[in-house]
């Protein structure tokens, strides 16, 4: 299973962020050139998911993914990840000091891979609550829970802040077999990026 190996090198790889912000930037400006009507055809690397894969977007697309970045944020799967082995801290400094970034106003995105099946945990720092989003129905693993609520503590103390952690397991559409949980990691993080409500349910 060449392609399963290489999407989880992938994935446990980290991303630098502040070594990309600059392209963000740029990208950006660059969106503010394109016409509506044009598509432009970018290759999703290899670091992703796997294979090279062409994208056609659009600009009104374009406009859209520059505007995540105020809204949300993403944390690396690696940065929760239980294959993850970290030098000079743990996961829950490494996981705070990625929430110290984080506005109140932002939803907090992170992708965990446990084995090989994809959850879902999602931060809203402004309460806080975490809401977990699992498409097997699984309950929340207490460690990984534990490593999280660290975090998040570590985070307030920081910034001076005593609040209470509440956590809320989301009744989300279950996957039809045993393969799918990666896509509906996905699925979620996209329906939540339109619509909230989810989160309600």
């Amino acid at each position: 299973m060449p392609f399963l190996k290489r999407v989880i090198k992938a994935t446990l790889r980290n991303v630098d962020f502040d070594k990309n912000l600059e392209s963000l930037r740029s990208f950006e400006d660059y969106v503010e050139t394109i016409e509506y009507n044009e598509a432009y055809t970018i290759t999703l690397d290899e670091d992703l998911f796997g294979p090279n894969i062409e994208l056609p977007i659009q600009r009104e697309d374009m406009e859209h993914a520059a505007n995540l970045e105020r809204k949300f944020l993403f944390v690396n799967p690696s940065a929760s990840g239980t294959t993850k082995q970290l030098v000079g801290g743990s996961k829950s400094t490494l996981l705070a000091s990625l929430l110290n970034d984080a506005e109140n106003d932002q939803l907090v995105f992170i992708p965990h891979v446990s084995g090989f099946h994809w959850v879902l945990f999602v931060i809203d720092l402004s309460y806080p609550i975490v809401y977990y989003l699992d498409s097997l129905h699984g309950s929340i693993h207490q460690n990984l829970k534990l490593i999280l609520s660290t975090a998040i503590k570590l985070r307030d103390n920081a910034k001076n802040l005593e609040r209470i952690l509440a956590w809320k397991e989301v009744e989300c559409p279950m996957q039809p077999m045993n393969v799918e949980c990666g896509f509906y990691d996905m699925r979620f993080m996209k329906e939540l990026i339109a619509n909230r409500s989810m989160l309600s349910k």
